[in-house]
């Protein structure tokens, strides 16, 4: 009861010093650091959905059969186009959102103010924790209202959350310091107030970020194998910074992996050229493991504000396949695969146009022609944006069972791999 009444009298203490600067002061950062907090604890499950099709996409094809040679007397080549196809399930697009709100804690909102000597040590982080104490309350007692699900990347359209002025209102008149801040200082009551009414449409809308409306994903790499030596190939895919369009933006790709054979030490090859070129051998079947580096660049600018997203991949894969001659020309491969990716991420954001507007930093002309912009210097727009850097990691297991033909120098091949994404992967290869 001491620590709630040395607040209640800070409070009252700072109304001076808060009120020194006009309240839209207060609302702008107020709506950047709202617009944050809802978008940081939101970016893994936001994400998620789109990781587990990088890790599956990326880390298919890499091999149509486990015959590799011990040793040859000259190198050979392998160029293949990998395709891969994989539908979007419905549960994959939208995903159960999180919305900031604090219950109120006196001693939490020391963190804020100094008490002897007095100093407010963030005036902003102080209204923004008493925001996020009203929301807390609304949530409970049903006047605010926040989505159950909203897109993820591959989704479509974000869900809004409003903030009405007129329940934020309410809700403050109903908080535990509202009386004792009208009654010890009625000036910083009012400018808390002022701060809730300071919007022009008479409410707030945050929305949380949409998606690219996706049924399914079609992708393609080239790739390389080399081989081989001590019963090794190497194998090398790249695709050179391009610029994708607007859903994806300038995409970069390169990887690198070796594959070794097992069979080598328990069945032993006629070495001829006849013989490698037919994948024969004495063992049932062929065994090889292999492990593949790959790393990914993306940069993309997105949105009428123009927010700035650039990220980097690692991508790893351990694989065992194996596979198993029928005929000269049909070999049937199988693998168990163990697939990790790390991402490093940098999200540049200004607030939505439409918040913008709400809040007195962009105008609307109501006018078809002339939608809301910004008109420096009444209206400068969002001149701050916001930076959040992410750090996300996905694994998972897969199996592959496919099918490759071999026709002269050409192989056509197919499979089927079985992860949270499920890919469908096809492909030419050509040998020389």
């Amino acid at each position: 009861m001491k620590r709630v009444f040395i607040s209640l009298l800070l409070m009252a203490t700072c109304s001076a010093s808060i009120m020194a600067l006009p309240p839209n002061d207060y609302i702008v950062p107020l709506c950047r650091q709202f617009t944050k907090e809802l978008f940081e604890p939101n970016a893994e499950p936001l994400l998620s959905p789109t990781l587990s099709i990088v890790n599956a996409t990326t880390n298919a094809g890499f091999y149509h059969s486990a015959y590799v040679p011990k040793k040859v007397e000259k190198l050979y080549f392998r160029f293949t186009l990998n395709s891969f196809y994989g539908p979007i399930a419905d549960n994959m697009k939208t995903f159960k959102p999180t919305v900031p709100s604090k219950e109120f804690n006196p001693i939490e909102m020391s963190k804020f103010v100094d008490v002897f000597p007095f100093n407010i040590k963030d005036t902003a982080g102080l209204i923004n924790y008493f925001f996020l104490n009203l929301i807390d309350m609304g949530l409970k007692d049903g006047s605010i209202i926040f989505p159950d699900k909203s897109a993820t990347l591959l989704g479509g359209t974000g869900e809004d959350f409003t903030l009405e002025n007129s329940t934020m209102v309410d809700l403050y008149h109903k908080h535990p310091l509202y009386l004792t801040l009208l009654a010890y200082s009625p000036e910083t009551a009012q400018m808390i107030e002022d701060i809730l009414n300071e919007n022009v449409s008479g409410h707030l809308v945050f929305q949380l970020p949409s998606g690219g409306n996706l049924n399914k994903i079609i992708a393609g790499v080239p790739q390389l194998e080399i081989g081989s030596l001590f019963g090794t190939e190497l194998l090398i895919r790249f695709i050179p910074k391009i610029d994708l369009g607007k859903s994806i933006g300038k995409f970069s790709f390169w990887g690198l992996g070796l594959k070794h054979s097992i069979s080598q030490y328990f069945f032993e090859e006629k070495n001829t050229s006849e013989n490698i070129l037919k994948k024969e051998n004495s063992a049932p079947f062929n065994l090889a493991v292999q492990a593949v580096y790959q790393r990914t660049s993306l940069t993309n600018t997105a949105g009428v504000t123009e927010a700035t997203i650039t990220s980097n991949s690692n991508i790893y894969c351990l694989n065992v396949n194996a596979s198993k001659n029928l005929f000269d020309w049909l070999e049937l491969y199988s693998g168990l695969s163990y697939e990790w990716l790390n991402i490093a991420g940098e999200f540049k954001y200004y607030l939505p146009v439409t918040l913008q507007n709400q809040i007195g930093l962009m105008t609307d002309y109501n006018d078809i022609n002339h939608p809301i912009v910004a008109d420096p210097p009444e209206f400068p727009g969002d001149t701050e944006p916001q930076t959040t850097q992410i750090a996300l990691s996905h694994n998972q297991f897969k199996f592959t069972l496919g099918a490759a033909a071999t026709l002269g120098p050409v192989v056509l091949f197919i499979d089927y791999s079985v992860t949270k994404f499920p890919v469908l992967s096809a492909g030419l290869q050509i040998k020389f």
